[in-house]
C-alpha cells in the first residue's frame, strides 16, 4: 500500500470538487483506489488465465470492472 502519489490524488480531488481536501480524505481515496486496483488485477488475472493467456488485456480489465460493479449493485440491494 501507499504506492499512489498522494499529491496526485489530492490534485484530482481538488480539480473535480472545487473544495479543499483533508488529509484524511486523501488517505481514504488512496486506500479505496488501491483496493480497487488490486481487485481488478486479481479478477483480470483469473480471466486472462481462463482464456489461456499470460497477459492481462484491456478486455480483461473491462470485464473485471463490470463484474465488480454488478456485484456491488447486487450487494447494495440486499
Amino acid at each position: 500500500m501507499g504506492e499512489l502519489p498522494k499529491a496526485v490524488i489530492e490534485r484530482m480531488l481538488k480539480q473535480k470538487s472545487g473544495l479543499r481536501i483533508s488529509s484524511e480524505a486523501v488517505e481514504e481515496v488512496s486506500r479505496l483506489v488501491e483496493n480497487f486496483i488490486n481487485c481488478v488485477a486479481e479478477e483480470g488475472a483469473i480471466l486472462a488465465k481462463h482464456a489461456g493467456r499470460s497477459t492481462l488485456m484491456a478486455s480483461d480489465v473491462k470485464l473485471a470492472v463490470r463484474r465488480a460493479s454488478e456485484e456491488l449493485n447486487r450487494s447494495a440491494t440486499r
